[in-house]
């Protein structure tokens, strides 16, 4: 796909000040505009195209990540996973030469924000949020607008992950989660490591199900909003109408991954 295909009007150079090692395969990049100006029109929940020119690979991307940072962070943050599901590398992804070579002082090119996965915090009705693997870094500047512009709104948060080896950004949506007294957490994880203990550091075993969903979240009149791979939000999808969720209500995170 090419940038004239995509649309993007400007490219602006970033430059990483720090970067973090969330979880296995997981880093955390956060980035500092050169021109020093925020970002403009960012919401919650909005993704960004990326590109770089480093001299030992040349030009890559575009690749789309979210931004796993709140828009007033002052920092803009990309969690990014380079491993597959099976713990491999592909070396000519845009993730692992991300990995690779955007070392602190490096820059990179972002575009100006992309997606339709965002609300209207302000609403009192009441939402659920399904989410799996690395699609918790679009995830978390939802929990957090949430927690900063109507605290009491009813909240469903579910998560799947394989261990606690994999759940990235986890210390700061349980922070989160903590300043949202009326929200609720259920973390399904499908392979447990043997010192994962549930109901410390998972709720359920396996993957998440209309059943499950029904036992862990009342709420089929819910507005839902899904982030996972394609076939992952499509079985939630289909679970939901399954229990009397409303389709104009099932909304899905809509950047490419």
């Amino acid at each position: 796909m090419t940038t004239t295909e995509l649309k993007i009007s400007s490219w602006r150079t970033y430059e990483c000040v720090n970067r973090v090692e969330e979880c296995a395969g997981v880093d955390s990049y956060y980035l500092l505009a050169k021109d020093g100006k925020p970002m403009e029109g960012l919401l919650p929940g909005q993704y960004v195209y990326v590109k770089a020119n480093f001299p030992s690979t040349g030009e890559f991307g575009p690749a789309s990540f979210p931004v796993s940072s709140a828009p007033d962070a002052g920092l803009l943050r990309l969690t990014v996973k380079y491993v597959s599901g099976r713990n491999q590398v592909d070396e000519t992804s845009t993730e692992a030469r991300l990995h690779r070579l955007l070392k602190v002082g490096e820059t990179i090119e972002l575009s100006e924000p992309f997606g339709e996965f965002t609300f209207n915090f302000k609403e009192e009705h009441p939402v659920v949020i399904i989410a799996a693997g690395i699609c918790i870094a679009g995830v978390v500047p939802l929990l957090s607008a949430l927690s900063t512009e109507n605290p009491l709104r009813e909240l469903h948060f579910l998560y799947s992950a394989a261990n606690s080896a994999r759940y990235p950004l986890k210390s700061e949506v349980d922070s989160i989660m903590k300043g949202l007294p009326h929200g609720a957490k259920a973390v399904f994880f499908t392979s447990p490591l043997e010192g994962d203990v549930i109901g410390r550091d998972y709720d359920a075993q396996g993957r998440i199900s209309a059943e499950r969903i029904r036992f862990f979240c009342q709420e089929p009149d819910a507005d839902f909003w899904l982030a996972g791979p394609k076939e992952f939000m499509e079985s939630v999808k289909a679970a939901l109408l399954e229990i009397g969720g409303i389709e104009p209500r099932i909304h899905c995170e809509d950047y490419k991954h």
